[in-house]
């Protein structure tokens, strides 16, 4: 799941501008599995993982598409 977030996201703003409008949908994904990584996953193996994969990809997805849309607005 990170790598294909990653992928999704990386740095290719012709390609962040057009999935700026996935960036809500995103933070629910987030939000759904921080509730998990809390919840049933709370001390296991795949809460860890999951945190790490929010952390490591999820938040550096967030952040492309957040400085997209600054460079963008300024066009």
């Amino acid at each position: 799941m990170g790598k294909t977030i990653n992928g999704r996201y990386n740095n290719h703003i012709g390609v962040l501008k057009k999935l700026k409008g996935e960036r809500e949908w995103l933070i629910s994904v987030k939000k759904l599995l921080e509730e998990e990584q809390r919840g049933k996953l709370k001390g296991k193996m795949s809460g860890y993982i999951i945190g790490t994969i929010i952390e490591e990809q999820i938040d550096k997805a967030l952040e492309r598409l957040s400085d997209n849309e600054t460079e963008t607005a300024g066009e």
